[in-house]
């Protein structure tokens, strides 16, 4: 599915707009079986694009807090506060989130669906693709769906991991290898 240059740059400008305050805000990814996980973005920069997207590399901070039998709305400790580098692929037809691979030199890229995607493992890295792509904060299952139709994402497509030689694989035209 190919892009537009007036829809790739209304994801430019969409991704463009997070602003300071929300790039440092520490923010919930997912809570499961007791525990939650937070994390902030300290640093976004604009690594390439092309009609499909934009490619960031984001400076991300997390940390977990636990919360017996699941009282989520009961503040805990958090603990953790590590940095590492992530990337972000803020595009309508591929939206993704690009961490490094288990070897040394390799990426994984795990495309996401945020129309009608499942709870689960990707939640998290929905919420980070959220806030880098879009500035929003991700609360709910309710939250996700009405922030993917109001910035036009459709339900189509499948979730899936990408192996990548590196993070600005994912521009390409053509799939990179399948996991």
């Amino acid at each position: 599915m190919r892009l537009s240059l007036f829809a790739a740059l209304s994801i430019l400008a969409s991704a463009a707009s997070l602003d300071a305050a929300t790039a440092a805000e520490l923010l919930r990814g997912r809570c499961h079986m007791d525990v939650c996980s937070w994390f902030s973005i300290e640093q976004r920069d604009l690594v390439a694009s092309s009609p499909a997207g934009a490619l960031f590399k984001m400076s991300v901070r997390t940390w977990t807090s636990t919360h017996p039998n699941g009282t989520y709305d009961k503040r805990t400790r958090r603990v953790g506060g590590e940095a590492g580098d992530e990337y972000v692929f803020c595009s309508k037809s591929r939206p993704a989130v690009v961490d490094p691979g288990d070897k040394p030199g390799t990426w994984i890229a795990a495309v996401l669906v945020p129309i009608g995607q499942p709870a689960g493992a990707t939640e998290a890295a929905t919420a980070r693709y959220f806030a880098a792509c879009h500035g929003v904060a991700l609360n709910s299952e309710a939250d996700l769906d009405r922030y993917a139709q109001a910035f036009g994402y459709k339900a189509d497509g499948e979730g899936e991991q990408l192996d990548l030689k590196r993070p600005e694989d994912i521009l390409k035209p053509a799939e990179p290898v399948r996991r």
